[in-house]
């Protein structure tokens, strides 16, 4: 009965333990400043929503998401005109913003904030991109705006956690929040906007990262109902899946869901970097841009903006099979011709759209072989818009709910998660990214694995970089030499020539070999053994691998400037330790 009494006791401290420290006041905190973050996100959702509308208005003449009637009665010059124009004022807008890479930011730089720099992002950058996405989309730009909102959102939450001085976890929960929240606010769909937040941005789950995440998404939801109604982004009819039989076609469309997923994100990164080996100024790029939209618009204005009208024509199965079939030739690259050209937007949308025209078109040649489908183009849309979305996105989770808040329909879910599950699989046996970390990876930010490590590569030689190894000219001879290295204190010196830069490695034992053997007339520069050079942005786990290779136990490091130390095998490999397990803990919910 002791030990039992002993063990119970035991129990009782360890739970009010555990208790205390999920009540702790840091957790009240971040579900306070969620909800003020969730305001914000969905107030900065609407807005941009406005200002898309408000400059599609001044540009086409006509507000709203209903854009192609309007476009298909307007004068040839107008269609490829305005996009034209738009190009011409983006063009003006990133001259005036002096943008240092020549465009907007959306998804994929928010996931490089919440890895790189705990959260905090630049809320000038915020707004600046904000307004130049709104403005490209309003004269036609052929991408997506929940991207876009997203970005502004996660601004909003960094600028916040900036003026609160919050750690990178807590920085990192409430960018979460805000990226949540603005989800939430551009689909109306509160679960997939948390589960989007924790899958794609955060990389992880844990139960104080997910309170002020779902907190956040709540509150963007219910502020952007109160303002703009509760009704989904599409209404369809009722589809349902009929027989066993379909399930196939699913798998099919799956497949090639993800070839098509494969092929745009391919595609729009040849396309950028063709555009970029252009000899034309960056400037002139959003022009080329528009005329090429205006162009391509004269025949298929469905391209045009958003691409919701479209969309929901797909999901009612009104698109001819013809049009179909040159929606998903088209929409792929005028999206790719429209981010490579330095025009605004997100690429969730223009999945959506490419996923539900695949899917139309494929639900209608079923349908000559399977006639029982006759009235089913539209199940097999929505099945083909999250099939590709997710591949895109790098996000099946959230994608396969949020295309259920979106069209409000639970009938077909078990279609949709095989199509789904299909998709990804291609997509990552092919490519093996997401459209957002290849777009990291084109900037040299490999952030693909676990959370952990993820996080633990964002550790940089800089903070690991030590005097403990002296420098000294490469053209130092004989008993100079012998005599500098004397004088150290330190077994071994980095040669440097003139402007400062690193040589290699040499150490006391070369001098003495070298001097007993009476050839002293050699230069330091000479005896030095050749060894890589560390700069300070490289990553402890590249230096580690770099150490490993070469059996070194340390590195010089410098940059443009000069030597700037060395960079020891054994701190790198404490440091890296350290960083995961901090990593690990945070995502256990440990930290934060």
């Amino acid at each position: 009965m002791s030990d039992l009494g002993e063990d119970t006791k035991l129990l009782v401290i360890q739970a009010a333990q555990d208790l205390r420290e999920a009540l702790r006041p840091q957790q009240f905190k971040l579900a306070f400043f969620a909800i003020i973050v969730g305001a914000m996100s969905s107030y900065a959702a609407i807005g941009f929503r406005l200002w898309v509308e408000g400059t599609q208005f001044i540009s086409f003449g006509i507000g709203g998401e209903r854009l192609i009637d309007h476009v298909q009665a307007m004068p040839a010059w107008q269609v490829v005109g305005i996009p034209t124009l738009g190009g011409v004022v983006i063009a003006l807008l990133l001259y005036l913003f002096r943008r240092p890479d020549y465009r907007a930011h959306t998804v994929q730089d928010v996931i490089a904030h919440a890895a790189h720099t705990g959260g905090r992002l630049s809320f000038k950058d915020g707004w600046q991109s904000a307004l130049i996405n709104a403005t490209s989309l309003g004269f036609g730009a052929s991408a997506g705006r929940e991207g876009p909102v997203v970005h502004l959102g996660a601004s909003l939450s960094g600028w916040l956690s900036a003026k609160l001085d919050l750690d990178p976890a807590a920085g990192r929960s409430l960018l979460g929040a805000g990226v949540a929240a603005a989800v939430a606010a551009s689909f109306n769909a509160p679960i997939a906007g948390a589960l989007f937040a924790l899958e794609v941005v955060l990389g992880h789950y844990s139960l104080r990262a997910f309170a002020p995440i779902t907190i956040a998404a709540v509150t963007g939801t219910l502020i952007t109902r109160i303002h703009l109604g509760g009704n989904p982004a599409f209404i369809i009819p009722d589809y349902a899946v009929m027989y066993f039989g379909e399930y196939p076609l699913f798998i099919l469309l799956g497949i090639l869901s993800g070839l098509m997923a494969t092929a745009f994100m391919r595609g729009t990164k040849y396309l950028q970097d063709e555009v970029e080996r252009l000899p034309l100024p960056p400037y002139s790029l959003p022009v080329v841009g528009g005329l090429l939209l205006g162009v391509v618009a004269l025949y298929l204005p469905h391209i045009l903006g958003v691409g919701y009208d479209a969309t929901d024509r797909a999901l009612k199965g009104e698109l001819s099979l013809g049009l179909l079939i040159a929606l998903v030739l088209a929409k792929p690259i005028m999206t790719g011709v429209t981010l490579a050209t330095r025009f605004g937007g997100g690429v969730f949308s223009p999945s959506l759209f490419m996923g539900a025209m695949l899917g139309g078109a494929f639900g209608m040649i079923a349908t000559m072989f399977v006639p029982n489908l006759a009235d089913a183009h539209g199940m097999f849309a929505i099945v083909g818009m999250g099939a590709v979305a997710s591949a895109v996105l790098g996000a099946p989770i959230s994608t396969i709910l949020i295309v259920f808040e979106l069209t409000g329909d639970y009938q077909i879910a078990t279609a949709l998660m095989v199509a789904v599950v299909f998709s990804s699989i291609v997509t990552q046996s092919l490519l093996g990214r997401s459209f957002f970390t290849m777009q990291l990876a084109r900037k040299g930010l490999d952030l693909e694995g676990g959370f952990a490590r993820k996080l633990a590569r964002t550790e940089m030689v800089m903070s690991q970089i030590r005097d403990d190894v002296p420098s000294i000219p490469g053209n130092l001879i004989g008993e100079e030499l012998s005599a500098s290295m004397l004088e150290l204190d330190s077994n071994a010196a980095t040669v440097v020539d003139k402007n400062k830069q690193p040589i290699g490695i040499l150490t006391y034992r070369t001098i003495r070999h070298i001097t007993l053997r009476d050839e002293g007339e050699a230069s330091a520069a000479d005896l030095a053994e050749d060894v890589p050079i560390l700069k300070p942005n490289d990553t402890l786990e590249r230096a580690i691998a770099v150490m490993r290779a070469g059996n070194h136990i340390f590195l010089p490091v410098a940059d443009k400037a000069g030597y700037l130390g060395v960079c020891f095998a054994r701190n790198a490999l404490d440091a890296y330790a350290a960083a995961l397990i901090a990593a690990e803990e945070e995502a256990a919910g440990e930290r934060g």
